[in-house]
């Protein structure tokens, strides 16, 4: 359940940040959410693979500001 709740908000986060950059700062939010449930979610269910992988596209969604 969980999982699918991310995902889902990092799919959120990833149509604001194809948007004008007027909506980036939406994008930055979802991210922060989308790392926040994720980071509940316990490492047996998926070795970490969810947060890391926030982490990643976020951080270069940041890098590209």
């Amino acid at each position: 359940e969980i999982i699918s709740q991310s995902k889902y908000l990092l799919n959120i986060a990833l149509f604001f940040e194809s948007m004008t950059p007027e909506w980036h700062w939406i994008a930055h939010e979802f991210y922060k959410i989308a790392l926040e449930a994720a980071s509940t979610v316990p490492d047996s269910d998926d070795d970490g693979e969810l947060v890391n992988t926030i982490k990643y596209v976020y951080g270069k969604f940041l890098f590209s500001e």
